[in-house]
């Protein structure tokens, strides 16, 4: 656990510090450079045993990429996995392309992984400093540290299609759609689900749309919950009309209580935030994602795999907490709000990650050949 540890704290108490200085500034975006590096390091050095998909995919990609001549050779190559050959062609274009470029040029795997978390961290980084320019920096990367970094470890192609929507959100709440939408096509490229950014689009307009925003955050939450006692009526109709190979993934599912209990300090602050003069095109865009995160996370009682898809809606935490911060009027009140985040935070990581073994990222192994 140390080395997470103190990897979040160093790296959160550099963007604590230089968070007010002038943005454009070398000074600011060089201490950026090196707050960024550190999560990055961490994940470069890592063991091939940290984070199951690296040994799923990464490595065997990694390994194909070294012995190929040129992309397409590498895009023809291929691996046995399990049950049956594997082609790097069978992933998103945008992640294999990565890999062989990476591994091409620097043969080393620990770059590789290095590079892939930067390619998740450097949007988000990116996207809080354009969602508000008056947010806690460190708060939003506290939410990503100890809420979310375990995960990216392991869900690598998904967690680099979620920063890309995370930092075009701040178009999103501009009302520039079309820039939005060229931003989720992008993130296609590197998983397919990250079409799920369309859904969030939809739900972005419908929600910014008439003068009730809270008739229509209740219509949302209600249409969530119908969504729940559906899968089974969608896993019997997939099987019907010859999908049954789906159907797994939305399975027996019933519900997982500690992940409603774990939400429930967002919900109550979203609701802080309405009743504090909290943007109410934003608020209730945040309860309507937080909905659907509460019931996608329910999935994970049929599939690992098929809770995950919940990570899109999730994530949007790391901008709206520091949002709810800086709203918060100064005082004790804040002071006591902020506290009770980073302990929040910090509780979320321990049961998630150190407790239930989530991502399976704990213990952390240093990478045997880089020798220390």
């Amino acid at each position: 656990m140390a080395p997470y540890l103190f990897s979040f704290a160093a790296s959160l108490s550099i963007i604590a510090v230089i968070q007010k200085w002038n943005r454009k500034g070398v000074g600011f975006v060089s201490w950026s450079v090196v707050s960024l590096l550190i999560p990055c390091c961490l994940a470069g050095m890592r063991s091939p045993m940290i984070g199951t998909d690296v040994q799923v995919y990464v490595q065997p990609l990694f390994d194909l990429a070294n012995g190929s001549v040129s992309f397409a050779d590498y895009q023809a190559s291929q691996w046995w996995g399990v049950w049956r050959y594997i082609h790097p062609s069978d992933y998103e274009i945008g992640f294999s392309f990565l890999v062989w470029i990476v591994s091409s040029v620097t043969h080393s795997l620990p770059a590789l992984l290095f590079v892939i978390q930067a390619a998740t961290i450097v949007p988000i980084y990116l996207g809080l400093l354009k969602v508000r320019h008056d947010i806690p920096l460190w708060l939003g990367m506290a939410v990503y540290y100890f809420m979310y970094f375990n995960s990216t470890l392991n869900l690598m192609r998904q967690w680099i299609a979620i920063a890309i929507l995370l930092f075009a959100l701040h178009y999103l709440f501009e009302g520039r759609r079309l820039k939005y939408a060229v931003f989720v096509a992008m993130a296609t490229l590197f998983h397919a689900s990250a079409l799920l950014g369309f859904g969030i689009l939809a739900l972005s307009v419908y929600l910014s749309n008439g003068n009730d925003p809270i008739k229509r955050t209740v219509i949302v939450g209600l249409v969530a919950i119908l969504t729940f006692f559906a899968i089974p009526i969608a896993s019997n109709l997939l099987i019907a009309i010859g999908f049954g190979r789906y159907a797994g993934y939305l399975g027996d599912v019933h519900v997982l209580p500690m992940q409603i209990v774990l939400r429930l300090p967002l919900l109550a602050l979203l609701i802080y935030y309405w009743k504090n003069g909290g943007e109410s095109r934003l608020v209730s865009l945040f309860i309507g994602m937080l909905c659907f995160d509460v019931v996608l996370s329910q999935l994970a009682s049929a599939n690992v795999q098929s809770g995950r898809i919940g990570y899109y809606f999730a994530s949007v935490a790391i901008l709206y907490v520091p949002i709810v911060l800086a709203n918060a009027k100064s005082g004790v009140g804040k002071l006591g709000l902020a506290a009770f985040l980073i302990v929040y935070c910090a509780a979320y990581w321990l049961y998630t990650y150190a407790i239930s073994g989530a991502a399976e990222t704990i213990p952390y192994l240093v990478n045997s050949a880089i020798g220390f």
